[in-house]
């Protein structure tokens, strides 16, 4: 506190004095030399220099005593200053700690606050002054925290608040954060008194907690995996150290520790193998993926994959590994090269009877064509040259003659068809089927012209598949709508397509003679025919080439039908 210059003050008192003191010598050496100058007295001069010299050195002595009470004024209003500068220095030290610092006694009764105090907990400065501690902690906390005070001030020492446990302090709004408290007694005057370094530890708990969930997360993670996770000190290279529970497993061990008490060596199922892994871990203190026979603790003996990767660990060096069994992996390969080989014997089976079928459809198509060809030409030829020497019964049996011989000669070029489609390998293009079913149509309205027929064609149906074959199957599917329409009034067929289950199904429909479902399973199958071929004539295998047609498509076909109703043929393609 200021309280001006002291030195300034009596100074200016001093000189005062001084100035008095003179004016009074000089006052009482005139009166004195008037008194004496009528007399002869001798040594007259000598009492004047005598007056004069006390009236000086009184003077002085006033002089000096003023000189040592400046200084002593200066001396005092230094150490006043000095004491204002220790308590500002204080304040602004506290204020610039980093953490909320309080100065109580020993009732607890908080003196003082520095600022990040007023910040943490929402007071101002004259709030905490002269009121209890106890205003820092929750209302349900603060008779506990009494009682530790009390024990405390029987034994202050400087540590830790409640080490082990976990403060938490309030704000003036009422709001509760975790914190830490520093104690540090001193003794003043006899009086005790405790300096508190208050922390707020909200973010050091965020951390620790978000820590704690993820080293959770990552042991129920290596906990939860179907692999082996391991790990072997460098301390002692002959035992586990940790195993998660998948490593029990695919061992058989009874327990972790069962596992963790066996040795490495033990577990290997030739020496063999145990050799490899110790050179190479020797070499390059890391496996990558290498392929072992191990042991199981009941005797069995299983493959399994091993990776090991060093790490530094609080100065150790520690092995992390994974184990995977892959004895069902090498079982499902040993199988599938069996099945391949398997495969390989098919097919060259395949393709020496696709041989055998190629040499047949040849013989079919030459050798058997002729001896028809002839018994057609031969019995036209007798009916034109020898008609009026054969009777009504003659000319009928030469007729059912050319009848049988062109029925097999469509049924040879249907086998052949069909041999042919089966051979084929799909030509991926873009094809329209709209385009293909117009064009069957004119081409069986052209064939009968007489024939009145109502045809729906939806435009424009693009998909993707072999142009000639999917042609194939639409002549057949349409031929045999045409047919089984033939004897229906008003018939109708149409050709279209609709989305079921998120697939493109596409249909042809007719009004004709229909069929009996429990007969359907028969529809596809070569030389089935529902009708007789008095009444229907053909080959029977036309549905059979649409069903391999649609096969070779990725696709698949059906029917549904009732009699004398029509029919419905149903069919996908790969998409």
């Amino acid at each position: 506190m200021h309280h001006g210059n002291p030195f300034s003050e009596n100074f200016r008192i001093s000189r005062i004095i001084v100035i008095f003191t003179a004016i009074t010598c000089c006052v009482l050496l005139i009166i004195f030399t008037r008194l004496i100058r009528p007399y002869e007295l001798p040594h007259k001069n000598l009492i004047a220099f005598l007056f004069l010299a006390i009236a000086l050195s009184m003077v002085g002595l006033v002089l000096l005593i003023a000189r040592q009470s400046a200084e002593k004024d200066k001396a005092h209003s230094k150490k006043e200053n000095k004491d204002y500068w220790n308590e500002a220095h204080l304040r602004a030290l506290l204020n610039a700690a980093p953490d909320a610092i309080f100065i109580t006694d020993g009732t607890g009764t908080i003196h003082i606050a520095n600022a990040l105090a007023e910040k943490w907990f929402g007071y101002r400065k004259d709030e905490f002054v002269g009121k209890k501690v106890e205003m820092l902690v929750p209302e349900h906390l603060r008779q506990a925290h009494i009682e530790h005070r009390n024990r405390y001030n029987q034994n202050p020492s400087t540590r830790i608040m409640a080490s082990g446990t976990e403060l938490v302090g309030i704000r003036s709004d009422g709001s509760e954060f975790p914190m830490e408290v520093s104690l540090s007694p001193s003794m003043f005057g006899g009086e005790l008194w405790i300096t508190a370094s208050v922390r707020d530890i909200t973010l050091r708990k965020e951390m620790e907690l978000a820590k704690l969930h993820a080293q959770t997360r990552l042991s129920e993670l290596v906990t939860n995996l179907p692999v082996g996770v391991f790990r072997i000190c460098d301390s002692d290279l002959a035992h586990f150290q940790e195993v998660n529970p998948a490593m029990v497993t695919i061992f058989a061990a009874q327990s972790a520790s069962q596992l963790l008490a066996s040795s490495l060596e033990s577990l290997f199922f030739d020496h063999k193998d145990w050799s490899t892994y110790t050179a190479r871990m020797a070499q390059q203190f890391h496996l990558n993926s290498l392929e072992f026979r191990f042991r199981r603790l009941n005797g069995e003996d299983f493959f399994g994959f091993l990776t090991i990767a060093a790490n530094t660990i609080n100065g150790e060096t520690v092995y992390d590994g994974i184990l995977e069994d892959i004895t069902e992996r090498k079982q499902q390969s040993e199988r599938i090269g069996t099945l391949n080989k398997d495969l390989e014997r098919r097919k060259t089976q395949l393709e020496q009877i696709n041989q055998e079928l190629e040499s047949f459809s040849y013989s079919v198509s030459h050798d058997l064509r002729a001896p028809l060809r002839a018994m057609d030409g031969f019995s036209s030829t007798l009916l034109t040259d020898y008609q009026d020497q054969l009777d009504e019964r003659g000319r009928d049996r030469l007729l059912r003659i050319r009848s049988a011989a062109q029925r097999m000669a469509t049924l040879i070029d249907d086998l052949l068809n069909l041999s042919r489609v089966s051979r084929t390998e799909i030509a991926w293009t873009p094809a329209n089927l709209s385009e293909l079913a117009n064009g069957i149509i004119n081409d069986l309205r052209q064939a009968n012209p007489e024939r009145k027929m109502e045809v729906k064609i939806q435009p424009d149906m693009q998909v993707k598949g072999d142009v000639r074959l999917l042609g194939i199957a639409l002549t057949n599917l349409f031929n045999n709508a045409w047919k089984f329409s033939g004897k229906t009034s008003n018939a109708t067929i149409e050709f279209g397509c609709e989305r079921q289950n998120d697939q493109t199904v596409y249909f042809l429909r007719d009004n004709g003679a229909g069929f009996e479902m429990e007969y359907a399973g028969k529809l596809f199958g070569a030389f089935q025919r529902l009708h007789d071929i008095g009444e229907f004539p053909g080959s029977g295998i036309g549905l059979a080439t649409v069903q391999r047609i649609i096969h070779k498509h990725g696709g698949r076909v059906w029917a549904t039908g009732e009699v004398n109703k029509g029919a419905t043929f149903y069919f996908t393609l790969k998409s």
